[in-house]
């Protein structure tokens, strides 16, 4: 039984029984959400949450029973009514109670820790300071595919423009100086210079250093996974569809064939180290559980990932695939995957992420190369570094937050959706911090997966 319909059912008020009256504080606003097996609580005030089985009854109990007296624990009530009302008989009260607060996350004892936890969350929110973790190397703009929802689909395609391998390695040197440690190689497609490629990563490779590929996976052969395979974490292949039809529609029917003898020679070698990316659209929608399935079943390849298709400009807003039909669509989250999925609050573009692309020029994202607006520099200047961190355009993107969009502000999954992409919102409507209101249903969808595919603590007792 719930135990606020139990108190409605006739207890004695607790007011009456004479005992120690224990005060819980958090958040009002708290958000319970029960997916399979389990059941989550989230504070959107301070970000946190809680993961409980639903067969931890007495754990659940209580912690419904906190939010349905406001946090007002008398403690003489609870243990005269504990084995009708929680069906506790293992543990005393007090010991399940401090176990839930003592994790300090949600649920406290004392008023200043949980103020002290909303006040920690809009800290890190809101630091503007500048930290390179991840960059994205564009090696070339040149594609062999032409997908019409590519959001580099007018960038320039020039051969003659692309930094030599020499160029790259002392770009890379630069970055992991600089404490970089999370490189994502992309395009263009960047097996179109594998050769290079395979020389960059053999002089710059690091163990602490992670090298992710993005291809469209039509130019793999044996040769150019042997070469590259010991150098590179993960790569990622875009597939939309095992119909040769379905795949040239959205993306390209060039290299299909060899797209599937990838995935073969990856599920013989190494099929830990591919992760397979689907873009959602109208065209493949129906398609997205037969591709998880095949992958696993056929390939034993396990890492599968869908991104929903998102509008370049206003007249696309119309091609989004319609959220009932897309919220079935559950990913299966490798564990690097479950280890940060909460920390995407906010947006890295221009704090904590940059794009290099073929000249060396330097931009906020992968989504802003060659808008020249948004430029921070080059990477083949000295002093590429001080003009990142003195940028204008820098610390716009520094100072960014959701908590600034009006429609976003009061929303409790803002700090798990963040409020979108500032791409699209700069696409759609030329401004950086826009409301999109036509991805917030998908992106709260988004949220809920994060949090439900996401580590939690145990309460242990």
């Amino acid at each position: 039984m719930n135990p606020a319909d139990c108190l409605k059912q006739g207890l004695p008020s607790l007011k009456r029984a004479e005992a120690q009256e224990v005060m819980v504080y958090f958040d009002p606003n708290i958000i319970k959400m029960e997916v399979d097996k389990y059941v989550w609580f989230y504070s959107p005030a301070s970000h946190e949450f809680l993961k409980i089985k639903r067969e931890d009854h007495e754990v659940l109990s209580l912690i419904e029973y906190i939010i349905a007296t406001k946090g007002v624990i008398n403690l003489g009530a609870l243990k005269t009514y504990s084995e009708w009302i929680f069906r506790i008989k293992r543990v005393k009260i007090e010991e399940l109670l401090d176990a839930i607060c003592k994790l300090k996350r949600i649920f406290y004892l004392e008023k200043n820790q949980y103020l002290a936890s909303i006040e920690k969350i809009k800290k890190i929110y809101n630091d503007t300071a500048f930290r390179l973790w991840r960059v994205y190397l564009h090696i070339t703009h040149r594609c062999n595919f032409n997908c019409w929802y590519c959001y580099n689909h007018q960038i320039t395609k020039d051969k003659n423009v692309e930094l030599d391998a020499i160029r790259w390695q002392e770009i890379v040197i630069k970055l992991i100086r600089r404490g970089v440690r999370d490189f994502v190689i992309t395009g263009g497609e960047p097996l179109l210079r594998w050769q290079d490629l395979y020389e960059i990563l053999k002089k710059t490779r690091k163990e602490d250093a992670n090298f992710t590929i993005l291809t469209n996976g039509s130019l793999f052969s044996e040769l150019i996974f042997k070469r590259l395979a010991p150098f590179v974490t993960r790569f990622v292949i875009s597939l939309d569809s095992f119909s040769l039809k379905v795949q040239g529609t959205n993306r390209s029917p060039t290299g299909f064939k060899k797209i599937i003898r990838a995935l073969e020679l990856f599920a013989k070698h190494a099929p830990e180290k591919l992760t397979i990316r689907s873009v959602v659209t109208q065209n493949n929608l129906h398609e997205i559980d037969e591709i998880r399935s095949k992958l696993k079943e056929k390939f034993g390849i396990s890492n599968y990932e869908t991104v929903i298709f998102l509008p370049n400009k206003p007249q696309e807003i119309k091609l989004i695939p319609r959220l009932p039909m897309v919220v079935n669509i559950d990913d299966t989250y490798p564990d690097w995957f479950r280890k940060f999925s909460l920390l995407k609050y906010k947006c890295g573009a221009g704090s904590q992420i940059i794009a290099v692309d073929c000249r060396g020029d330097i931009y906020p994202c992968q989504n802003f190369v060659e808008e020249k607006k948004f430029k921070l520099g080059n990477m083949l200047n000295d002093d590429w570094y001080k003009s990142i961190l003195y940028s204008s355009v820098s610390r716009l993107f520094c100072n960014l937050s959701v908590d600034n969009i009006k429609s976003c502000k009061d929303c409790s999954y803002r700090y798990l959706c963040g409020g979108g992409c500032p791409a699209i919102s700069w696409r759609i409507y030329k401004s950086l911090n826009h409301h999109l209101p036509f991805l917030c249903d998908h992106l709260k969808y988004e949220a809920k997966l994060r949090l439900a595919n996401a580590f939690t603590y145990k309460v242990e007792i």
